[in-house]
């Protein structure tokens, strides 16, 4: 049997549906037990009801429950033990989010700032009786901030090793390590990932800013603008690592999208995010997802809401 992942991000709110109650419950078990934590953000404020919302925290035993969704200015509260409020953003402005109310203060890690006179919260953490730990994030927007406050969650602050244990773990270091052969370089190649970006949005490049260095920091990146960029790259050997579809366009273009497929069936990964779901119109998705022949239904695929 596989071990138990140490965290669970909920994205989305499909979860709520009464077709993954079991799901749900064993989310909920799983929530429960020491060491593990179970964080509900990104998309989730987007697609639940006021009435599923406030049933799944009951069911979590907390207070938590739907506030008001808006745009304050938020500020950190320092309050929760296990947040490391240091790697935090302390302010940021007009954070749009879905706000929870009755959320005691040790349990608050984002609150409006003093002018609003606000007791709504849009970023929580608690533990559970037994020791496990359930986050929330009501952002619905990327952002720096956003993706700081996820890491924060999901992985508690690191307990620095005392003077003593620091200076056991440096007697257990051989003195002396083995010379490297000079002008060796034991890195492993970068993989490659191939963009294809078809009418690339202006503001793509800014606004993926922080995504797309950490993809040039590990990986090869290559992007393809159009069909003949695009079709040389997948069709080049070794193909890529990982091929993105980050815009619309490309779903038009039936050339192109044949050799995703057919890369994708080799073993391929494809990714279909950035900017794709936000202006594909809906009656398109389910057209486009057919054509790979995945398994299982397409009818609860939507659109990721553009706010």
């Amino acid at each position: 049997m596989k071990p138990l992942p140490n965290v669970v991000l909920e994205m989305d709110g499909s979860i709520l549906e009464e077709r993954h109650s079991a799901l749900l419950s064993a989310l909920i078990a799983y929530s429960q037990l020491p060491g593990n934590t179970v964080v509900f953000a990104c998309q989730f404020a987007g697609f639940v009801t006021p009435d599923d919302f406030d049933a799944l925290f009951e069911r979590l035993d907390l207070s938590w429950r739907w506030g008001t969704y808006t745009k304050k200015d938020v500020t950190v509260t320092k309050s929760v033990d296990d947040v490391d409020f240091d790697s935090l953003t302390e302010t940021y402005e007009y954070n749009k989010a879905l706000y929870l109310r009755d959320v005691p203060w040790d349990e608050a890690v984002y609150v409006p700032t003093l002018r609003y006179r606000s007791d709504e919260t849009s970023a929580a953490l608690a533990k559970t009786t037994r020791g496990g730990r359930i986050g929330y994030v009501g952002d619905i927007n990327t952002s720096e901030h956003l993706t700081k406050l996820l890491l924060a969650l999901c992985f508690p602050k690191t307990v620095q090793p005392s003077s003593e244990s620091a200076q056991a773990a440096l007697q257990t270091v051989p003195a002396t390590q083995p010379a490297r052969s000079e002008g060796a370089d034991n890195r492993e190649p970068k993989p490659e990932v191939l963009l294809i970006s078809f009418d690339k949005l202006s503001f793509f490049d800014s606004s993926e800013q922080q995504l797309l260095s950490a993809l040039h920091k590990n990986a090869v990146v290559q992007e393809a603008l159009d069909e003949k960029a695009a079709l040389k790259h997948l069709l080049t050997k070794p193909s890529p690592a990982a091929v993105l579809l980050t815009h619309t366009a490309v779903a038009h273009n039936d050339k192109v999208i044949h050799h995703v497929i057919a890369y994708a069936r080799a073993g391929g990964k494809v990714i279909v995010g950035f900017q794709f779901p936000n202006s594909l119109p809906r009656n398109e998705f389910k057209p486009f997802f057919e054509k790979w022949e995945l398994p299982g239904p397409l009818a609860h695929i939507t659109a990721q809401p553009v706010l």
